[in-house]
């Protein structure tokens, strides 16, 4: 409930460009549903959801999501594992601006 609240509020915030939502317990459909504001978000250059257990089914549709501007993203501690890892690899090729990447503690395997 609360991410599909935050996800309404963050759709009309297109200049923001960090973002941190680490250690909430957003879990997969809660990550599902901020999605759609991240992609809205063009300015977005630093997405941070450490310790949310989005699992491989959060974490691929971040994969697909996640803005084309973004130049750091912190992902630990998701448990996405080798699926999730698997999805990464089709998005890492659209996002140039990349240039820091952490993906600990995820089991990708």
């Amino acid at each position: 409930e609360g991410a599909k609240a935050l996800a309404g509020a963050l759709s009309s915030m297109p200049n923001l460009t960090e973002l941190a939502l680490g250690n909430n317990e957003i879990g997969p459909e809660g990550f599902k549903a901020l999605a759609g504001a991240l992609s809205s978000m063009p300015n977005l250059t630093t997405l941070a959801v450490r310790d949310n257990a989005i699992g491989p089914e959060g974490f691929k549709v971040l994969a697909v999501e996640v803005a084309v501007a973004m130049s750091g993203a912190w992902q630990w501690s998701n448990d996405f594992g080798p699926e999730g890892a698997k999805a990464l690899v089709g998005a890492l090729s659209s996002m140039p601006n990349l240039t820091s990447l952490n993906l600990g503690n995820n089991e990708i395997g």
